[in-house]
């Protein structure tokens, strides 16, 4: 019998560990996780005692408990809180992942070169990140996660493979009195809308802010459990989207998208107007993730609102159907895991 596969994969972003580690287990790779937390957390998907993190459940059959001992062993250490790893730990799998880190790259290049090393961008690379990672490019298998991440001063990518997600994790949108975001420390620089542009946005609605760091806003409802987070979803009035720094798009837009909820999201020009370095309008994915009928795009605070004013007037109305079936299938074709897992399969068999 053909041995399986086995990847190292480290995270940054514990959604897309949880949506990752699914996937490539999908595709028939053993998958070794390990994140910012501890080695030996419970939070970690690569103890195959983990009861989940924050943000997402356990994964069955996730972990083997041989990588676990050698990573606890030496293998994965973290002298002065940096993360190293030992030739002979990286030397027990077919291929390394590497998320966004490019201190964890560099810092480890001697050991991790021992094996085909996968760059992966998750939206968030500057150009000085992409700089500091060219003597090393010889070594590295560059994938993006969107075609829009592209720049003349960046890597070439060999592959762009986007994030996937389960199509039959996901109810379908039936609506309700609240309007709902997901998002992690909207008060930071760069979210988009602001955290005060988000408040005129809501105002005099019913309104749910989801997510880690958003205390002090008075919307705010802490972390939801994963298990009501779809419902939230699901049941919500619209889907008012908050943009993170310099991303293309995240994972709790493609995931409103499979439900079908009426999206309300900046555009490239509102986004414009109190972007960070490093963003530009054409490195915005969301415009065409939601146009031709599958999402509201608004340039200005009033824009947003009469949008809001408008879907909370229609409901029921047959038109909103039929725009939540467009929305749930634009989210098939681009994001669907069971395609973007034969994707992955493919480019690791291809390198290993």
């Amino acid at each position: 019998m053909t041995r399986r596969k086995k990847i190292l994969y480290s995270a940054v972003h514990e959604v897309l560990e949880y949506d990752d580690v699914r996937l490539l287990m999908a595709a028939g790779f053993d998958v070794f996780s390990i994140n910012t937390h501890d080695v030996s957390s419970a939070d970690s998907y690569g103890n195959p005692a983990c009861r989940g993190n924050r943000l997402r459940g356990p994964i069955p059959g996730a972990g083997q408990a041989e990588d676990l001992a050698a990573a606890e062993a030496g293998g994965v250490t973290k002298p002065n809180g940096v993360r190293r790893f030992s030739a002979d730990f990286i030397d027990r799998f077919d291929a390394v992942i590497i998320n966004h880190e490019t201190d964890l790259i560099l810092g480890n290049i001697d050991a991790l070169r021992r094996r085909p090393l996968i760059r992966r961008t998750l939206g968030q690379t500057t150009t000085a990140d992409e700089m500091r990672l060219r003597p090393v490019a010889p070594h590295l298998t560059v994938v993006r996660y969107s075609p829009r991440e592209t720049h003349p001063d960046w890597l070439p990518a060999d592959a762009v493979i986007a994030f996937g997600k389960f199509p039959e994790d996901y109810p379908r949108w039936r609506g309700g009195p609240r309007l709902v975001t997901f998002c992690n420390h909207l008060e930071r620089a760069g979210a988009s809308p602001s955290r005060g542009d988000y408040e005129r946005i809501v105002a005099g609605h019913e309104t749910g802010l989801y997510g880690l760091g958003n205390e002090a806003i008075p919307f705010a409802r802490g972390v939801a459990p994963p298990a009501l987070q779809l419902d939230l979803i699901r049941d919500c009035r619209a889907y008012v989207y908050a943009h993170s720094l310099v991303a293309s798009y995240t994972l709790n837009l493609i995931e409103a998208m499979f439900v079908g909820a009426p999206i309300v999201a900046p555009s490239a020009r509102f986004v414009s107007e109190n972007a960070p370095p490093d963003w530009w309008p054409a490195r915005y994915a969301v415009e065409d993730l939601l146009g031709d009928g599958a999402g509201h795009l608004y340039d200005t605070v009033e824009d947003a609102r009469r949008l809001i004013a408008h879907i909370s007037a229609a409901r029921g109305d047959p038109d909103q159907d039929a725009r939540a079936t467009e929305t749930r299938y634009r989210a098939r074709t681009m994001f669907d895991a069971h395609a973007v897992a034969a994707e992955w399969k493919a480019l690791i068999d291809r390198i290993t």
